[in-house]
């Protein structure tokens, strides 16, 4: 029973992650795709494909950031960091108050 517990913590840990990259990493891509283009190949890049790349990313962002949102808490099934539609950054289920990477079945007992 905990080993489903340290898998869902797991999933909502590698969510949040990857939710993190995509947030705070689209200006430092950005600014290294120039460097690219402009030190190495010595060309610009078209702007449909600049204009793609930028549409792609804040399309993935926006479906990591619904995953992440959306990920249920193990304890009482509802949205651990959304509450109505907010989501925040929490150390506990918005709903329940369960600590995060906690056992449900024993909530002051963390990992």
């Amino acid at each position: 029973m905990l080993a489903v517990h340290e898998e869902q913590w797991s999933r909502y840990k590698r969510l949040k992650w990857a939710t993190g990259v995509f947030f705070f990493g689209f200006f430092p891509v950005v600014a290294l795709m120039g460097l690219l283009e402009t030190q190495i190949f010595h060309k610009r890049i078209p702007a449909t494909a600049s204009g793609a790349f930028v549409f792609l990313w804040f399309v993935s962002g926006a479906v990591l950031t619904f995953l992440f949102s959306s990920w249920t808490c193990p304890r009482c099934g509802r949205p651990f960091v959304r509450y109505r539609n907010v989501a925040l950054w929490t150390k506990r289920c918005v709903h329940c108050g369960l600590p995060t990477y906690s056992d449900p079945l024993s909530p002051t007992q963390t990992n």
